[in-house]
């Protein structure tokens, strides 16, 4: 009967031992996903950061770049005075032009 107790009591320390090393590789494999994980989090936090960057950049430059096509867009006192006078020197040669006919 004491070889009975003896085998049972070390297949239950060879069981027991199993299920803590179960347990140590697997809380072990959990460490590293959680490390992987924020590794990964960490590198897309950064990429967001890059490209709000840019994208801040992008808007400063596309705003300029609308002011400018709009200052194009909008005639200015002199071009103003140009067309006024275009305008004025051909009437002026259109009348030049019905009197000598």
């Amino acid at each position: 009967m004491s070889k009975v107790k003896k085998y049972f009591g070390e297949s239950l320390l060879i069981v027991l031992s199993v299920l803590l090393a179960l347990g140590v590789n697997s809380f072990a494999e959990r460490l590293k996903l959680k490390k992987k994980k924020n590794i990964a989090l960490k590198s897309i936090e950064q990429k967001i950061n890059a490209n709000h960057d840019i994208f801040k950049s992008w808007i400063i430059s596309h705003k300029a770049m609308s002011n400018k096509l709009n200052l194009i867009n909008t005639p200015t006192a002199w071009t103003v005075l140009k067309l006024n006078w275009c305008k004025a020197k051909s009437s002026i040669f259109l009348v030049f032009l019905t009197t000598l006919v």
